[in-house]
């Protein structure tokens, strides 16, 4: 989810750039700090989620998960306030309220629904006083 997540919203925004190497200011599961990495930079991490959904079949006697619901967050730091507000409202306007859509392209996996938890909020400024902007969701995926 993680991988999809980012490269949505690099392919929807101009406002991201998948980290690669050095160079970029997306991250997946990390929010890096040294000296080569921007200030300004955002990471997508997988959050608890909730349980999945089931479709039962009596000819197999079992179940079958049909849908997860995953979590996750996007933190977005920068040393202006703003600016990393901005970058994670950028985040909440592409994702909140997407539905039936599949990431990050039309090939890629089926979301049902995408919704934020609540609006971008600050949650911290960091060891080195950079602003951490916060945006959680949860979603809906298709299994399979």
């Amino acid at each position: 989810m993680v991988d999809d997540v980012a490269a949505y919203l690099v392919a929807q925004s101009t406002a991201f750039t998948l980290l690669s190497g050095t160079a970029g200011d997306l991250g997946k599961m990390t929010m890096l700090d040294h000296a080569h990495v921007a200030d300004t930079f955002a990471a997508v991490y997988e959050t608890p989620g909730a349980g999945s959904e089931y479709a039962y079949s009596t000819s197999t006697g079992g179940a079958s998960v049909i849908f997860e619901r995953p979590s996750f967050q996007i933190l977005s730091r920068s040393t202006i306030y703003p600016t990393a507000r901005t970058r994670a409202e950028t985040a909440y306007n592409l994702l909140d309220g997407l539905a039936d859509k599949n990431l990050p392209v039309a090939t890629g996996t089926r979301y049902l629904q995408v919704t934020a938890v609540q609006p971008p909020f600050f949650l911290q400024r960091d060891d080195n006083e950079r602003y951490i902007v916060s945006v959680n969701f949860n979603a809906w995926k298709e299994v399979g």
